[in-house]
């Protein structure tokens, strides 16, 4: 573009950017947007977004005091990382607790359980973003195949409207707010990605476990209640790490 780039959100990410570029015979020349003293510029802030798949080349400078959120920019590596700091911080806590009373102790291993859950769904949903963020074809087709239909329908209008990078940051705000942790789910979005699927017949159990955690209080179709303690918190960690450990072989 012939001028400024400023960049005033986190929210944007390119896979290159440059400044001080004459303009080629055969790019796409993108209209400046604001004036800047004296300047004409090329904003992109969150009420004007640009694609996160383009590259940028503009014939003056180029600034931004942003730098874009961790999901933009993650490796699978970063979100491996993540994964294992929140894990460790959950084992630190398994540590700190075994003084408390048994009362105190269930309600606890309960939140604990439905935590690491949690961090398991953060991690699926960081890996998803990394591999869609990287190939545009791929954020289309999981986009036409996966999203909710009513979801697709609300977004559409972007589309109509011309307005694709709306439409993108919209869409990964979809992909946010979704959970990941259902054995179908896992298995389907895995084989769109061409990842291998690893065993989630453990994984399976621990869903169970933490729906009726969270929307039964843990109470059984009989009657009873589940019963979370240490050894059950352990078991779920190691689960959790092997799923996680045989996803990172898959996908790196």
């Amino acid at each position: 573009m012939d001028g400024n780039i400023v960049i005033m959100t986190p929210y944007f990410i390119c896979p290159d950017l440059g400044a001080g570029f004459g303009i080629p015979k055969d790019a796409e020349v993108i209209k400046t947007n604001d004036i800047i003293e004296g300047s004409p510029c090329l904003v992109i802030d969150e009420d004007r977004p640009q694609s996160l798949f383009n590259e940028y080349y503009a014939t003056g400078g180029v600034a931004s005091g942003y730098i874009s959120v961790s999901y933009l920019h993650n490796t699978y590596i970063d979100c491996f990382d993540e994964f294992h700091i929140e894990i460790t911080n959950v084992e630190k806590a398994l540590k700190d607790i075994c003084l408390l009373s048994v009362s105190s102790l269930s309600i606890i291993y309960k939140s604990l359980y439905i935590n690491l859950i949690t961090i398991l769904d953060s991690f699926l949903c960081s890996i998803i973003l990394v591999k869609l963020i990287r190939d545009e074809e791929l954020f289309k087709t999981y986009y036409e195949k996966h999203l909710p239909q009513h979801v697709q329908r609300n977004l559409q209008v972007y589309l109509l409207n011309d307005e694709k990078a709306k439409w993108e940051q919209k869409y990964i705000m979809e992909v946010l707010k979704g959970s990941y942790c259902n054995v179908n789910t896992i298995k389907d979005i895995f084989k769109l990605f061409d990842w291998s699927v690893p065993c989630l017949h453990q994984l399976a159990q621990h869903f169970h476990c933490r729906h009726l955690l969270v929307h039964r209080n843990g109470r059984k179709r009989d009657g009873t209640y589940i019963n979370i303690d240490q050894p059950t918190i352990t078991k779920l960690i190691y689960d959790l790490k092997e799923f996680v450990n045989e996803t990172m072989k898959s996908i790196r």
